[in-house]
């Protein structure tokens, strides 16, 4: 695991080839221990790290987070929970905060009972703290820089939405309006340099099926 020590005085140093370097160690270290648990999420080949991933990176700097207020909050007719949380170095002193809800008009947590909306908040919370200051060493590791915990089934359908019509909608021919890989071959757009045409069967072709 990285040294906090040599974190805390490469933070104090503020040196920035030094904060790098360090940020690049831990990244690598973060990778290795992720890879043996489930600490990720997939999503359309994105990687989003759960809570337990960014306290672990908050580890390798020293840093904890402490959740300072919970409060039961109504938005029109939906109820739940409003989170702050805030990031200590080893001296206590604050060096970071962050706000989340958890309400009951999401998809995931409308059945839940309020203890449950409430403990989401303060992990979400608490994983947004970090996210602010340490989103930088887990990108160098390869994850979105978003939590896990901020992904509601919403967004998460949203992006994957978002990212099946990015996919279906590249090579679609203007004229005939086809998709994928291969297009008709009656279409007369041929000449278009970026589709690719379903070649068409001929009857010697039948015949060496």
């Amino acid at each position: 695991m990285a040294d906090v020590p040599e974190a805390r005085a490469i933070i104090r140093r503020q040196t920035p080839k030094q904060i790098t370097a360090f940020g690049v160690k831990a990244s690598k270290q973060l990778l290795d221990i992720v890879n043996k648990t489930d600490w990720t999420v997939n999503i359309n080949g994105k990687k989003y790290l759960r809570f337990e991933g960014w306290q672990t990176v908050g580890k390798f700097f020293g840093y904890t987070v402490k959740t300072e207020s919970t409060n039961y909050i109504e938005l029109g007719e939906a109820k739940g929970f409003e989170a702050k949380s805030v990031v200590l170095d080893q001296s206590g002193i604050v060096i970071g905060g962050a706000e989340a809800v958890c309400m009951d008009d999401e998809k995931n947590w409308k059945d839940k009972p309020l203890y449950a909306l409430k403990s989401m908040a303060q992990t979400r919370a608490s994983a947004k703290a970090f996210r602010q200051i340490l989103s930088w060493v887990v990108v160098l590791a390869g994850y979105n820089p978003t939590p896990m915990e901020e992904i509601g089934t919403e967004v998460q359908e949203a992006i994957v939405k978002e990212e099946t019509q990015k996919v279906s909608s590249e090579n679609v021919c203007p004229i005939c309006h086809a998709t994928g890989k291969y297009h008709a071959p009656t279409c007369p757009n041929k000449d278009h340099s970026d589709l690719e045409f379903e070649p068409e069967i001929t009857e010697e072709d039948i015949e060496k099926i």
